[in-house]
C-alpha cells in the first residue's frame, strides 16, 4: 500500500485549539505557531491510569500537523532584531531560532507521546510511519550558515552567532532524546520488526515504499548519533553538554547493540554493492563515523 503523505495540510486547527484550551497562553509568536503546535500535541493521545497509551481520534492528523510545523520552523528567528513593542507598550517576545523544535523538546513530546505511540500502537503501519517521520524531523539540526566568499568578518561572526543560538539548544534537546531512546521499552523492537520485510527483499522485489522505510530509518539513526556541530561552523558546545551527549551516546549505542540495530547496519554495509543498497553508501559511512568518532582505534581493534 502507498505510504501516507509526508506533510499534510492543517485541517483541524479550530478543534485542536479548543482541545488545548489555555495550557500555555504565555507562548506566542507572530503566527501563534507554538499555541497551535501545543494544540496538535494535545490531540495525539493520553496515558490511562493503568499506564497504557490511548491514541486520540485525530492522532494521525496531528502527527502530520507536527511534521508541517517542523518543516516551517525558522532556523534564524529574530533575536538579532531591535526590541519592539505592541500597541499596549508591552515588549514583543522575540522568536527563538529553531523555536518549534525547541518547544517539542521542552514539552517532552518524544517521551510523553511519540515513544508511547510506538510502544502501544506500533502495529498500526500508518501510526508507525508518521511517528518515525516526526522523530526524524525532531532530531534534525538547524541548517549550517552559508558563508559567502565576499562576506566580511563581521557578517561571518553574525551568522555564526545566530547559528550558535540555534545549535546549542538543539543539542540539549538531542541529548535528552538520546537518553529517552536508550531506556524506551519495545520501541527499537517495533522498528526492527518493521524493517525485516524490506530487508528480505532484494533487487526488483523491494518496493518503493520499502525503500522509503529503510531510508527513513537510516536517516533517523544518523540523526540520533550526532555529537557535535560541524567543525566548519566554528561553534563549540559547553563542556557539560558534551559530557551529557557522550554519556547518552554510550547508552544508546548499547541499546542499538541489544536490539540488533548494529547488526542491521553491518548487514547493509556488507551488501552495499547491491543496486538496491548502493544509494546509502555515504549515509552508512556517516553512521559508522559517528559510531566510532570518540573511540580509540587501538581499543576497537583489541576488542575485536
Amino acid at each position: 500500500s502507498a505510504l501516507p503523505s509526508f506533510v499534510a495540510p492543517t485541517t483541524h486547527r479550530d478543534r485542536r485549539l479548543s482541545a488545548a484550551g489555555e495550557q500555555d497562553t504565555r507562548m506566542e509568536d507572530d503566527f501563534n505557531l507554538r499555541d497551535e503546535l501545543l494544540a496538535a500535541c494535545a490531540l495525539l493521545g493520553r496515558r490511562t491510569v493503568t499506564g497504557e497509551y490511548v491514541k486520540g481520534e485525530e492522532c494521525l492528523e496531528s502527527l502530520k500537523d507536527l511534521q508541517q510545523f517542523l518543516h516551517r520552523d525558522d532556523p534564524s528567528g529574530d533575536i538579532d532584531q531591535p526590541e519592539s513593542f505592541d500597541e499596549s507598550g508591552h515588549r514583543v517576545q522575540k522568536k527563538l531560532p529553531w523555536g518549534l523544535h525547541r518547544a517539542l523538546a521542552d514539552w517532552n513530546i518524544l517521551k510523553n507521546h511519540i515513544l508511547p505511540l510506538l510502544e502501544f500502537h506500533g502495529d498500526d503501519p500508518e501510526v508507525l510511519y508518521e511517528c518515525m517521520v516526526v522523530m526524524y524531523l525532531m532530531t534534525q539540526l538547524p541548517p549550517k550558515p552559508v558563508f559567502l566568499l565576499d562576506d566580511e568578518k563581521g557578517v561571518k561572526a553574525h551568522k555564526t552567532k545566530l547559528y550558535g543560538a540555534a545549535i546549542v539548544p538543539s543539542f540539549e534537546g538531542l541529548a535528552m532524546m538520546k537518553e529517552q531512546m536508550a531506556v524506551a521499552s519495545h520501541v527499537l523492537t517495533v522498528m526492527m520488526k518493521w524493517l525485516m520485510e524490506p530487508l528480505q527483499h532484494q533487487g526488483d522485489e523491494r518496493t518503493e515504499a520499502e525503500t522509503v522505510i529503510l531510508d527513513l530509518s537510516l536517516n533517523l539513526i544518523r540523526n540520533l548519533l550526532q555529537l557535535t556541530p560541524p567543525i566548519e561552523t566554528g561553534v563549540a558546545l559547553p563542556a557539560s553538554l558534551k559530557a551529557r551527549l557522550f554519556g547518552a551516546q554510550d547508552a544508546m549505542v548499547q541499546k542499538f547493540a541489544d536490539e540488533n540495530v548494529l547488526d542491521l547496519l553491518v548487514l547493509l554495509a556488507q551488501n552495499i554493492e547491491e543496486d538496491e543498497n548502493r544509494n546509502w553508501n555515504l549515509l552508512l559511512l556517516d553512521i559508522f563515523t559517528l559510531l566510532f568518532v570518540k573511540e580509540d582505534p587501538a581499543e576497537v581493534i583489541g576488542s575485536a
